[in-house]
């Protein structure tokens, strides 16, 4: 995750979320300062539709990881299945400073499957 993100190191906390009919783990991943510079949610296949699903919020086509990977628009989370695993990819929209690429946010996917 540092070398994609471009970071020399990165550390992580994982959390288990099951609530409101998702069971899923989020991996938050933070420099070395403790800024969170992105959210890993890990999940089975069967939440991918859920994800897609969410009304009120834009999604596109992602066409970087083929399929039917998307991206919500706003706050430029990246979702793909591939088999019986689905993962989300949001970048901290807040950090300015060094702002995660799409090019970046499909190299994660790929690397958390």
């Amino acid at each position: 995750m540092a070398k994609i993100l471009g970071l020399p190191s990165v550390k992580h906390t994982v959390r288990p979320i099951a609530a409101y009919g998702i069971k899923a783990t989020d991996v938050l991943y933070q420099d070395t300062q403790g800024t969170t510079v992105l959210t890993l949610r890990l999940a089975s296949a069967d939440q991918f539709a859920m994800w897609k699903s969410v009304t009120g919020i834009k999604i596109r086509p992602f066409p970087a990881l083929g399929g039917d990977a998307f991206q919500y628009e706003d706050i430029r989370t990246v979702c793909a299945k591939s088999g019986g695993s689905a993962v989300c990819v949001t970048p901290d929209i807040l950090n300015k400073a060094k702002p995660a690429s799409d090019a970046q946010l499909a190299e994660l996917v790929k690397a958390a499957f």
